[in-house]
């Protein structure tokens, strides 16, 4: 079994009053995802987060197997 291409363990975020907590998300070659909810619900922060924008402040995310970024508080 092949790792997955994207692979978010247990993140969290705080943000001031916004927060993301125990975010988990696992993404397959070849799959499609997408993120619903209303506005303010944290779909940017979660994209941002994964590219590098915010530095998470626990949890992992995975890239090809590769830990891009660890942070535990």
């Amino acid at each position: 079994m092949t790792a997955p291409q994207l692979d978010i363990q247990s993140l969290n975020l705080s943000l001031g009053k916004f927060s993301l907590r125990n975010i988990n998300l696992s993404c397959e070659k070849g799959e499609y995802h997408i993120l619903l909810g209303p506005t303010g619900s944290g779909k940017t922060s979660l994209m941002k987060c994964i590219l590098g924008f915010y530095r998470i402040t626990k949890g992992k995310i995975f890239s090809k197997d590769k830990n891009t970024r660890v942070f535990e508080k």
